[in-house]
């Protein structure tokens, strides 16, 4: 197989872009995580505590 210049280019190109979508999806998965567990924590947050009990009714 003939070798061309141009096949380094491309090839590098092609390694560049892969590294670049698995970086960006690390990011996104990182950032899907960290948004996760800050409903967790708003939840736990603004949820009842266990100390309150229920609700008091207000007719």
């Amino acid at each position: 197989m003939k070798h061309y210049p141009d096949q380094d280019v491309s090839d590098n190109r092609r390694s560049v872009r892969r590294r670049a979508r698995q970086l960006e999806q690390r990011q996104r998965r990182a950032l899907r995580e960290q948004g996760q567990q800050l409903l967790e924590r708003a939840a736990r947050l603004l949820g009842p505590r266990n100390d309150e009990g229920p609700l008091p009714r207000i007719d």
